[in-house]
């Protein structure tokens, strides 16, 4: 069994959080890892901080939160967390340095790669460069609904 910690800057429904939660859920329940929700004491006076948001990460996991990126790392040192997840804009500007191997996972740019893999969250992000990609989770609804005889289709 892996331990991989998952950095949140922030608890929203915006994507990138959402995509992290997913991650984290899956990394848990299908691959049948341990998955760490991580973030700075920052994030609660986030701007687009959402307590529902909150609370669907604290529903499934238990929430570590540190004052300070010493604290941040001796927590994933202790707890032997063998990788960090980081979904972001991509840039290296705000790199945060943890002590164990970092995933970063790049929203818009891919012009700085850093960190110990830095992959594209799609084939666009990525064009013109030989970086890899992985695209997000995506659930699609449950329909019970049938269109195709209202579309003419067989």
């Amino acid at each position: 069994m892996k331990k991989i910690a998952f950095h949140i800057s922030n608890f929203s429904f915006r994507g990138t959080e959402i995509a992290t939660f997913d991650y984290s859920y899956y990394n848990k329940h299908f691959l049948k890892n341990k998955s760490y929700i991580c973030c700075f004491k920052s994030c609660f006076i986030n701007p687009d901080f959402n307590e529902l948001a909150l609370k669907k990460f604290s529903n499934e996991f238990k929430i570590n939160i540190f004052e300070n990126i010493l604290e941040y790392n001796k927590f994933l040192l202790e707890n032997k967390i063998q990788f960090i997840y980081i979904i972001k804009y991509g840039l290296k500007n705000d790199e945060i340095p943890f002590s164990i191997p970092t995933f970063i996972h790049c929203v818009f740019t891919n012009k700085e790669s850093h960190g110990d893999l830095y992959v594209g969250v799609s084939k666009s992000v990525v064009k013109n460069s030989n970086i890899p990609f992985l695209e997000h989770i995506v659930h699609l609804p449950e329909l019970s609904s049938n269109y195709r005889k209202e579309l003419n289709i067989p």
